[in-house]
């Protein structure tokens, strides 16, 4: 199956190294809810408001926690 643009976003989003942020303006609740089922499908982490989504890997260690 050919990977869409959203995949092919999501692949370069590497644990303290690559982080995305989407600005989902104007985009309908379907749709930022599909970048976020698509992150969470992942691993990865979604966060963010009506405007815009932050996905991160926070599976490495280092990251400050503890």
């Amino acid at each position: 199956m050919a990977k869409t643009k959203l995949d092919a976003v999501l692949d370069t989003v590497k644990c303290g190294k690559r982080e995305v942020t989407f600005d989902v303006d104007g985009h309908t609740k379907t749709q930022v809810a599909r970048i976020r089922a698509a992150a969470k499908a992942r691993g990865l982490h979604a966060s963010g408001t009506n405007r815009w989504i932050l996905v991160r890997d926070l599976s490495c260690a280092g990251l400050g926690r503890r």
